[in-house]
């Protein structure tokens, strides 16, 4: 098939059917300059790769033909604008349901990120943050989780290794990406003017609050007065308006040393990412409370299915009702427990456990 045929044209590619009308776009004399700005895009790719550019413009008219229902001739900077983070959420979760592998489908989410970026330096009013996404939001299944342990150990790492300068803070960015089940770019972005008290309907408290946007809305999560006193110990180190002021590239290079150092660059066959603490936050908070809307929320999923998917259909055999229920426990072995031991037999248990005995005893205090 010649790609450059003024005739219309149906290219099948991975099982999908994408109709292009002349599908080299023309660009009419009245239409708004971004229909230039994409075609000059694609020709740089051809230069390079006609295969490259082929492919681009089989990906960049289906996605403006699904979020525009536009040909790229036809788009003008306002259909660019218009595009919002929920539509792009439509379009990767209709790649995500057609019979077309994984590799394929980032592959056209990362050509369309790059175009979108590409525009974003042309024209400041394209909102980078709608096509913000990372590979691990399309492959969730494919990377690991860290355990309590291996948190602990990237916590002291963090702080002990490299440079002196900004070690505490380095600590905290992954401390915030755990406690607050929060991807990486969404703790780079924090301010401090976006940390404020709340009043708590509950509780009658004034609570702290951490307000961000990620995937194109607005959340707030509370956090308790220790954790605050501990992100406001970063005023020492950084006087600047952002709170984990270090660049992106230095929090990277600290996790993949921690990766090398204890040899986690894959766990049970799966890769090991800063994502894998988000993933490890979502363990946590399932293990902890049992309850899957409250880790949906905690991760900030759209799809309750995503977090379904994740952190309940897995193999984790010997936390199943059914291997557990059938164990007959005998009260009077904690009973027979010295203080020491019982208090040994709970450090022993990981950060779940321990906060879901903690959160049961206020529970049963009523919360302070």
């Amino acid at each position: 098939m010649n790609i450059n045929s003024n005739l219309a044209s149906t290219l099948y590619t991975n099982n999908e059917n994408i109709d292009i009308v002349n599908s080299t776009p023309v660009v009419g004399i009245n239409n708004d300059n971004v229909s230039v700005k994409i075609l000059s895009y694609l020709n740089e790719k051809k230069r390079k790769s006609i295969n490259t550019y082929d492919a681009y413009l089989r990906y960049y008219t289906e996605f403006f033909m699904f979020t525009c229902n536009k040909q790229i001739s036809q788009l003008t900077w306002n259909d660019i604008f218009n595009i919002t983070y929920s539509k792009i959420d439509e379009y990767k979760e209709h790649l995500l349901n057609s019979n077309v592998k994984s590799y394929y489908v980032n592959q056209k989410l990362f050509a369309c990120k790059a175009l979108w970026e590409k525009l974003y330096h042309i024209n400041r009013n394209v909102d980078l943050r709608v096509l913000d996404f990372e590979e691990e939001d399309f492959e969730p299944n494919n990377y690991a989780a860290l355990n309590d342990n291996e948190m602990n150990l990237l916590f002291e790492f963090a702080e002990t290794s490299g440079y002196k300068k900004g070690k505490y803070t380095k600590r905290m960015f992954f401390e915030f990406l755990y406690y607050m089940g929060c991807r990486k770019n969404v703790a780079l972005e924090l301010k401090w003017n976006d940390i404020q008290t709340r009043y708590d309907h509950n509780t009658g408290l004034n609570v702290w609050t951490i307000k961000f946007k990620d995937k194109g809305k607005y959340i707030t999560k509370a956090i308790n007065n220790d954790f605050y006193e501990r992100i406001l110990k970063l005023k020492e180190e950084n006087k600047g308006e952002k709170v984990f002021h270090l660049a992106k590239e230095t929090f990277e290079k600290t996790f993949n040393d921690f990766r090398t150092k204890y040899n986690l660059e894959m766990k049970d066959g799966k890769r090991v990412t800063i994502h894998s603490i988000k993933k490890a936050s979502g363990w946590m908070v399932q293990n902890t409370f049992g309850d899957l809307n409250k880790t949906k929320l905690h991760l900030q999923h759209s799809n309750p299915s995503t977090t379904a998917n994740i952190y309940v259909n897995v193999e984790n055999y010997t936390d199943q009702a059914s291997y557990l229920i059938g164990k007959n426990i005998d009260m009077d072995f904690f009973k027979e427990l010295s203080k020491d031991e019982l208090l040994g037999l709970i450090e022993m248990c990981g950060k779940d456990v321990q906060l879901k005995m903690y959160y049961k005893w206020d529970k049963s205090k009523g919360l302070n």
